[in-house]
């Protein structure tokens, strides 16, 4: 009689991802959605697919309930939260009945103009998903930078060092200092390809290049007429030196973000400020305890304990930092948006000025 033994086998810790692959009919999806949405800001979506060796494959999604404008509020938040987990695990219920795979890999979200750190939905969430799956990923899908031709779809994670601030859930400066965290590491952005179909690449090709016709067509008019009739011609677009309404926004955008963090900044100043003067008094009232306490020793009397401030006097509790971290990171996002249509701008216009001087 043979007796059987049972093996723990160790589960494998996937190395992190370093690379996330989209199915183009993912990107459709997720385009079609976001447009449709386009007067809802929050537009969300839950993304499926696979981890192979540290390359994210994402090979579907599907819709989830939006975010309210009220959800800021924690009974909201509640709802609206429980309402999109139950959601989301009943779509993946039904894909796992059609046997379609079933991985949860993260989320997408439609913004305007790139502003998606300046609200702590964005950080919760992703903490969330990075809680329950380290190689979750954050897809965020730019509709103003899209209208002009140019797919913007950016994939983020958040860094080890603010998930660990994130645990703690102080957010003061002696927590960020030890956690080392600053707004250039909050999120860290990872290289997005975008993977065809056989047929997609197929259909691309046939898109590019002009049928063949049935007789040899030697004329220069018969070539210029069959070269106008492609679906995808050669344009000169590229050359538009008008930057558009996209970089108009992204100034806009950017200066209301200023705003708002200067907003922040005068909230930790009130708070330095009432700090001081309470540290004032605490000083003031150990100055005196002290020189109390010098003649109750030459007078051989018991001295009185110089602890007692901490229950006299209340220091001001120290303002959450996590707002003020986010809308320096947006700032950050929005100057380097507005630094690379600038860049663009100035080539095409140096290159412009050489063909008139030339």
């Amino acid at each position: 009689m043979s007796e059987t033994t049972s093996v723990n086998i160790p589960e494998l810790e996937s190395p992190p991802v370093e690379r996330v692959e989209l199915e183009s009919m993912l990107v459709m999806n997720i385009i079609k959605h976001c447009r449709d949405s386009i007067t809802n800001v929050g537009t969300i979506g839950q993304l499926v697919g696979i981890d192979i060796d540290g390359v994210l494959q994402v090979s579907s999604s599907f819709e989830s309930p939006s975010v309210l404008e009220n959800e800021e509020s924690a009974v909201n938040k509640s709802v609206s939260g429980r309402a999109r987990q139950a959601h989301t695990e009943a779509t993946l219920n039904r894909m796992q009945y059609l046997g379609a795979v079933t991985g949860h890999v993260g989320w997408y979200q439609g913004t305007y103009v790139g502003a998606f750190l300046n609200s702590s939905f964005f950080v919760e969430t992703q903490y969330a998903y990075q809680k329950e799956s380290p190689n979750s990923i954050a897809l965020v899908y730019d509709l103003s930078q899209s209208c002009n031709g140019s797919l913007i779809l950016r994939a983020f994670q958040l860094t080890p060092e603010f998930m660990a601030a994130y645990e703690e859930k102080t957010w003061t400066v002696t927590s960020l200092n030890k956690h080392h965290v600053s707004p250039a590491n909050i999120v860290r952005e990872l290289p997005v390809a975008i993977h065809n179909s056989h047929l997609a690449t197929c259909l691309l090709h046939s898109l590019s290049e002009p049928s063949k016709p049935s007789s040899l067509l030697s004329s220069e008019a018969a070539l210029d007429s069959m070269e106008r009739e492609l679906p995808l011609t050669e344009t000169f677009s590229n050359f538009d030196l008008n930057l558009g309404v996209g970089h108009k926004k992204n100034l806009e955008h950017l200066l209301e973000s200023v705003d708002e963090y200067h907003y922040e900044q005068g909230n930790v100043g009130f708070h330095q400020r009432q700090l001081a003067r309470e540290q004032a008094k605490i000083q003031q009232w150990l100055t005196k305890r002290k020189a109390e306490n010098a003649n109750r020793a030459a007078e051989n009397r018991p001295l009185l304990p110089l602890d007692e401030w901490k229950r006299i006097f209340k220091l001001p509790a120290e303002p959450r930092l996590l707002d003020s971290l986010l809308i320096s990171a947006q700032i950050r996002q929005h100057c380097s948006q507005v630094d690379e249509q600038s860049l663009s701008f100035v080539s095409k216009l140096s290159g412009v000025r050489n063909a008139y001087t030339s």
